[in-house]
């Protein structure tokens, strides 16, 4: 359905890009040159990578790969649910997995030599408290010091090394009874009331046994999302950080 001209017109212009003679022309037949015939079979080639690579990507499309999530588990247990719940209303076909591990760990997995090739954005500006039960002595105060906490028994979350330095800046040294992995193991110590503990605000208002007391000073805590800048991504993982700076981010 190509008129003769216009092949006419494609077939020069094709001659005058390649600046070589691609076709014998003898009494209205058209014949390869040398030169013809090898870029007829480059294109040849070409063609089948084209639809190839056009294959694949329908492959790729019809089966997408999974969104990775490293979520702490403090993060995991309260404010994750919340925004994977809104992005899987907006995107239900696109599969997300969620991988807990403790925040240093997820840093060592994106972290490059250079900060500058961290890309964040923050989704929430919450705070840590003080979690004991409704009968510990501290139970009716309305803030607590810090210092306040100085001998006290605390379970902390395993390798928290950076809670330990608060307090440590702030002259108090805390009693860590014992440092577990569980969040819901750190709740059974504040509930039975063997040991006071540290959570985020949020994590305390969900439970009805214990009670959250405001530290002085302040501790507070942001929640966000983190991601390598400099490193390709695949179209979902895209659809998902793009989802959290248009809806969640502070």
């Amino acid at each position: 359905n190509v008129s003769q001209p216009v092949i006419s017109v494609a077939i020069k212009s094709l001659e005058n890009e390649c600046k070589v003679l691609l076709f014998q022309r003898y009494k209205r037949k058209l014949t390869l040159t040398k030169e013809g015939e090898k870029l007829f079979a480059l294109s040849n080639e070409i063609v089948m990578q084209m639809n190839a690579l056009q294959n694949r990507m329908e492959e790729m499309k019809s089966k997408k790969r999974p969104v990775n999530v490293g979520v702490s588990p403090m993060v995991g247990g309260t404010y994750f649910p919340k925004f994977i719940m809104a992005f899987k209303e907006e995107y239900p076909d696109i599969e997300v997995s969620i991988e807990e591990r403790r925040s240093k760990q997820m840093f060592a997995l994106i972290r490059h030599d250079e900060p500058e090739d961290i890309g964040s954005c923050l989704l929430k500006k919450t705070g840590f408290q003080l979690a004991v039960n409704k009968e510990h002595s501290l139970a009716e105060a309305d803030t607590v010091k810090m210092q306040d906490l100085q001998g006290m028994p605390i379970v902390l979350y395993k390798d928290n090394r950076s809670m330990k330095k608060r307090f440590e800046d702030n002259g108090v040294e805390l009693n860590v009874v014992l440092s577990v992995d569980q969040i819901y193991t750190m709740k059974s110590y504040a509930i039975s009331g063997m040991a006071a503990t540290i959570l985020l605000k949020d994590m305390i208002k969900a439970e009805k046994d214990i009670i959250g007391i405001p530290l002085e000073p302040c501790m507070e805590a942001d929640v966000g999302l983190m991601w390598k800048k400099n490193r390709n991504m695949y179209s979902n993982a895209m659809i998902l950080m793009e989802y959290a700076k248009k809806n969640f981010c502070q």
